[in-house]
């Protein structure tokens, strides 16, 4: 028991080896791993004990009767459950007693002890409430008392104390509330009077003082501790507004002096002098919350309270002993349990409503000592208002509500909870064919039917009744006989659960019910020849493993609900579920991720399975390497109808040289230059900033769903213009410029409509007056993601005069691609790809997708321009409609060349170009840098659901600003959401020699087959030629490295690795002292990264990896592999390359070609 003392008494103590601080400054303890957590004899702690130690283990749904009530009766079950619960949980008990009584439970007691009401709170101080608790222990509530010895057990004496409470100030709207106010006191004499004799102001007081120098937001908290002519003072700033942790430590110094300390929110604030303090003597005084007497400080004018607290107190604490620092921050935010020096302990915990048999009751009052003393008392002039707590959050961010179940049996969803509870038991007794009365004739229960109130079958139907304190709970009595067959009952109960269970042992699935306990779940991977270790004990604190605490939800930023323990089973039973599959996979690398997937892991983000065999080449080639994704979709088919989406102006400020050539000229202040000299510089005409001015590209991922019901003709993506005469009417409206739409039918089409010209007339437009461009045989209905995209080259980049190259593409995947491309002569009239110009495009196009119902902007009419002119483009050419999911919209001011769109197909998140010295996001300086990605909204954001107005505003992740923002959307709804695919990535790892697939197709019978891969060629093949031979063997790692997923974010730059491969080997490079284009290249990516990188999170994803997974990985790896463990690398990232610079003279000559006269070989380096 002794070993146990640290654990259940509110201190540190020999299960902790060393402190954490959590992010928010609550300090808890780190477990030591070499003690064993069974001593502690509590069933949440068997982290590592294989027995069942009651029914409340076996994972059975208890709100079903027929799942554990057998021969019991369901009644007898369910008024014993809230018998034990209500009457004989020790609310005021050591931490040892509630786990012991917890414990005890049956699996059906603890159903109903999980499921009764449970409440957290605090109390509020307002008018002229307060509180007085005799220093009398059981003087008040004898019948709930544990102690009724009457003995004073607050007044200190002559012993240290530390008093502490969190303290919430409302802000205060002026300087009326700038009054003292005193929080708590203890002083002797009398309560209420002022004590003319100096010999008995002796006491404590804390209290806020009214300011000279008043403060909205600050208040000054005083503390005083006065004996006679001695006086201890300390003084500090409470912030207004929230809730802040107040600790006031009486300590002494030795058996003369003692000290007075002010800790707030565990901070040491103020420390006062020295003095002679004897004792108290106010056995026979009230401890005052919320209000207090006037008394006279030494040298100090009379103290006077002028009005009562104003404010809200949590978890009031009175120790008699001196707490130390460390105990104040361990305990700051969490529950303390009863021990010899807590003398007084209200958590406040109590709900709002009627408490007592009516509405009036003084029980509503009630206050709770939960310091197993006994002080138990009212509030005086209580209102209900006093225990709402919504307004403000409960500061004990660990305080666990399954501690504090609502123990008043009046209490209305207690008494709900118990009625619906007996009218399902009923039901369920009489249906019942084994219930053990049925053994006994009936005439042996008709006396106590008419004696005792009781049904036929012995039983009260009586639901609890009491006078509402905890304890009081009065449940309806059985017969003798009955009493007897129902004890018998309970046990054979018990013992079928049992039973039932072992018939499970060796049955597992995601679920827990109905399948092995979890305290068996160690022993079935044993089973299957895994040793599991604990999954979190080396690093985990006694209170993240048992109760959940100081485990962060990071989406969120709470507390998490679920222990550590609880998450632990949950992945053992995710390895269970799938170890069949795991071992039949036994030795592959498909087996290997399968494992290390069970575990909570994506292997194919979090770490790298380096597998080993080498090209001989010397080549760089594109390896490619296949894993699932998280796709993220805006849903635009189950919110509001007519809901759309719109994006900034394509348009911005031209300052990169080069391609296309701007119309006007680049200006520098005062300066004005014909070609760009570099950064720095814009042109001054606005529409060389047009993104539409060049070539460009509009991609986005569409998903359609199958089964609902929508419109045959959708839109998928519209371009759009504004300015005064785009209609003919003079004011502003909107011109459909470009509109991609889906018809659906028995063979799918994809239609382009493009019309970027105003003209005087329509007689003045090319023949045709429109591009429409068709694509057939894409299946976009299927349900599946589809990668769109369609885009302009410019005429002068294809040497045309007129005409420019208007482009259609759709693929679901790299193996299907569809394709088609039309010339459109497109620069009659004002080309507002080209131009802006106030009439017809007054800011530049933008995108819209979805149901624009803004009708008055869309007039459509014979004079209109663009598509919106009907006597020239069809009706479907302006067709709104839309109806699916969207992801990774994207924009360019470039047209991207199929290698570079099929990179985009085979990974999702790529951005990839041909030249990224020159095309990435970020370059500027290099002449055709303006050809580059202009917007990308991926929907990976924190704001995930539409506002109360149906709005929200989609970001822009390529930093351009081009944010979309969303109309007309369910309120308040959730409309981005998840869903995996699978992406095919280039590996970025060029220079470690692995191999990701063993198996290499040397030959096809097919051509068609032969362009996806790398070495293949027509069959037969009988030769493999050296270049192309490859070094298998058969080592294997497992590496985490911060630079992998680095790596994994440069290589979306490139659509292709042979760029790159010139980069680093292209003969000049051998005599050079660096790569440039990799340090160019460098320079620009560097410009993404806009977070910091979280190393210490890296580090801990190791340090499990390495305690935990190595052990289970060997076990699925074959006899003859090679595994060189886990192992944490730390490397040069994939542009950053050392280079070893070749010279000439007589570097590269041998000794015996060295000694020979010099003028034999001719300087290279002269001209001579």
């Amino acid at each position: 028991m002794s070993d146990l003392k640290s654990f259940i008494v509110n201190k540190p103590g020999k299960f902790f080896s060393e402190s954490i601080t959590d992010p928010d400054g609550a300090v808890t303890e780190k477990i030591d791993p070499t003690l064993d957590l069974a001593n502690t004899s509590s069933i949440a702690s068997q982290v590592n004990q294989a027995r069942l130690l009651g029914t409340q283990q076996i994972d059975v749904d208890y709100s079903k009767f027929e799942n554990h009530t057998f021969f019991n009766s369901a009644q007898v079950n369910v008024t014993t459950a809230f018998d034990t619960i209500i009457n004989k949980f020790p609310f005021d008990g050591t931490k040892l007693e509630i786990n012991t009584f917890i414990d005890s439970l049956t699996g059906f007691e603890k159903y109903v002890y999980d499921n009764i009401p449970k409440n957290t709170g605090y109390l509020n101080f307002s008018a002229s409430s307060y509180i007085s608790v005799p220093d009398k222990a059981g003087v008040k509530f004898k019948t709930l008392s544990k102690n009724i010895s009457g003995d004073p057990l607050i007044d200190p004496l002559n012993k240290p104390f530390t008093f502490e409470a969190q303290i919430f100030l409302p802000p205060a709207p002026g300087s009326s509330n700038n009054k003292t106010q005193i929080i708590v006191q203890k002083l002797s004499g009398s309560n209420n009077d002022y004590n003319s004799v100096v010999g008995d102001r002796k006491g404590f007081t804390l209290m806020l003082s009214a300011s000279e120098t008043y403060s909205a937001d600050i208040a000054q908290l005083h503390g005083y501790v006065v004996s006679g002519s001695a006086k201890l003072f300390i003084t500090g700033a409470l912030k207004r507004g929230e809730f802040s942790h107040v600790a006031v430590v009486y300590d002494k110094v030795n058996d003369e002096l003692s000290q007075l300390r002010l800790y707030i929110n565990s901070d040491l604030a103020s420390t006062s002098s020295l003095a002679t303090i004897g004792k108290f003597g106010s056995e026979n005084s009230d401890f005052l919350i919320g209000s207090g007497s006037a008394f006279t400080a030494p040298n100090i004018h009379v103290i006077e309270q002028e009005q009562t607290f104003s404010g809200s107190i949590d978890e009031l604490r009175f120790f008699h002993e001196a707490r130390t620092e460390k105990q104040i921050k361990l305990y700051r935010y969490k529950t303390v349990f009863a021990d010899d020096n807590l003398r007084l302990y209200y958590k406040f915990n109590e709900p709002t409503g009627a408490l007592g048999n009516v509405d009036t009751s003084a029980l509503n009052s009630v206050v709770l000592d939960s310091s197993g003393n006994s002080m138990h008392t009212y509030i005086s002039n209580y209102h209900h208002t006093l225990r709402s707590t919504g307004s403000v959050v409960v500061p004990l961010k660990h305080e666990r509500d399954s501690l504090n179940p609502v123990l008043f049996p009046s209490y209305t969803q207690t008494m709900n909870f118990n009625e619906s509870l007996l009218l399902t038991a009923s039901r369920y007794d009489i249906a019942n064919p084994n219930l053990i009365t049925n053994l006994i004739p009936r005439h042996y229960f008709s006396e106590g039917e008419t004696k005792d109130g009781v049904d036929n079958f012995g039983m009260s139907t009586t639901v609890i009744t009491g006078s509402s304190l905890p304890g009081s709970a009065k449940i309806g009595s059985q017969q003798i006989l009955s009493s007897l067959l129902f004890i018998w009952a309970k046990q054979f109960d018990e013992l079928k659960i049992t039973l039932d269970a072992f018939k499970t042992l060796l049955y597992t699935d995601y679920e827990s019910q109905e399948n092995v306990p979890n305290v068996f779940l160690k022993k079935l991977m044993s089973h299957y020849g895994f040793n599991v270790p604990n999954l979190f004990t080396s690093t985990a604190t006694l209170e993240e493993l048992v109760d959940g605490e100081n485990i962060i939800d990071k989406n969120y930023g709470t507390t998490s609900t679920n222990s550590l323990t609880y998450i632990q089973n949950n992945l053992l039973r995710r390895l269970l579920a799938n170890i069949q599959h795991i071992i039949k996979n036994k030795g592959t690398l498909n087996g290997l991720k399968m494992l290390i997937r069970s575990t909570g892991i994506d292997p194919d983000k979090s770490i790298r399975i380096k597998t080993f065999g080498k090209s001989s080449s010397g080549q760089i080639y594109d390896s490619y390497q296949k894993k699932n994704v998280i796709l993220t979709y805006l849903n635009l088919t189950s919110s509001a109808a007519d809901c759309f989406i719109t994006s900034s102006y394509l348009s911005g400020s031209r300052v990169e040289p080069g391609y296309p050539e701007i119309a006007g000229t680049y200006q520098f202040s005062n300066s004005v230059f014909t070609t760009a000299p570099g950064h720095g510089f814009i042109s001054n005409n606005k529409s060389d900033g047009l993104y539409t001015s060049g070539s460009w590209t509009y991609e986005c991922i569409y998903k359609l769903p199958t089964t609902r019901v929508y419109n045959t003709t959708q839109s998928l993506t519209r371009l759009i213009t504004t300015g005064t005469l785009t209609d003919h009417t003079g004011s502003t409206d909107k011109g459909i410029v470009a509109n991609l739409v889906a018809l659906s039918s028995s063979n799918p089409v994809l239609r382009l409509y493009v019309q970027p010209s105003a003209t005087a007339t329509a007689a003045d437009l090319p023949n045709p007056q429109y591009l429409s461009l068709s694509l057939t045989g894409s299946k976009i209905f299927d349900g599946k993601p589809w990668h769109v995209s369609f885009g302009r080259t410019r005429n002068d980049k294809i040497n045309s005069h007129y005409s420019s190259s208007y482009f259609l593409r759709a693929a679901s995947d790299v193996d299907e691609l569809y394709v088609t491309s039309s010339l459109f002569c497109d620069n009659m009239g004002t080309n507002v790809f080209e131009n802006i110009h106030s009439n017809y495009n007054a800011s530049g196009l933008y995108i819209a997708i979805g149901n624009e119902n803004d009708d008055s902007g869309y007039l459509v009419s014979s004079d209109a321009y663009f598509l919106n002119n009907f006597s020239i483009a069809p009706g479907e050419s302006r067709a709104r409609a839309f109806n699916g999911m969207i992801s990774n919209i994207r924009f360019w001011s470039k047209d991207l060349t199929a290698q570079e769109w099929k990179e985009h197909i085979r990974n999702k998140d790529s951005l990839g170009v041909n030249n990224p010295n020159t095309n990435f996001c970020f370059e500027q300086t290099m002449s055709g840098s303006f050809e580059k990605l202009r917007t990308n909204v991926t929907f990976q954001q924190y704001v995930t659901e539409s506002n109360a107005s149906g709005k929200i505003l989609l970001l822009d992740n390529s930093q351009n600003n081009t944010h979309f923002d969303g109309f007309d959307f369910s309120a308040s709804s959730q409309i981005i959401f998840q869903d995996y695919t699978q992406s095919s990535f280039l590996i970025p790892n060029i220079d470690h020699g692995a191999s990701v697939d063993k198996v290499r197709i040397r030959g096809f019978q097919q051509y068609k087959n032969i362009s996806g891969s790398q070495f293949a060629s027509m069959s037969p093949v009988h030769n493999i030629a050296r270049a192309e031979e490859v070094s298998d063997d058969m080592r294997i790692s497992i590496e985490l490295s911060i630079i992998d997923a680095l790596d994994a974010d440069i290589i979306k730059m490139f659509s292709t690795l042979e760029q790159f491969n010139n980069y680093v080997s292209s003969p000049e490079m051998m005599f050079a002292d660096k790569y440039d284009d990799i340090e160019n290249i460098r320079e620009v990516y560097f410009n993404r990264l806009t977070e910091k990188i979280h190393l210490k999170g890296f580090y801990k994803l190791f340090r499990y990896m390495d305690s935990v997974l190595s052990g289970l990985i060997e076990h699925v790896l074959p006899y003859k592999t090679k595994y060189f463990g886990t192992h944490l690398t730390i490397e040069s990232h994939l542009l950053e390359r050392a280079k070893v610079k070749h010279h000439y003279s007589d570097t590269y000559l041998t000794e015996t070609e060295k000694q020979l006269p010099s003028n034999i070989y001719k300087d290279f380096n002269s001209s001579t």
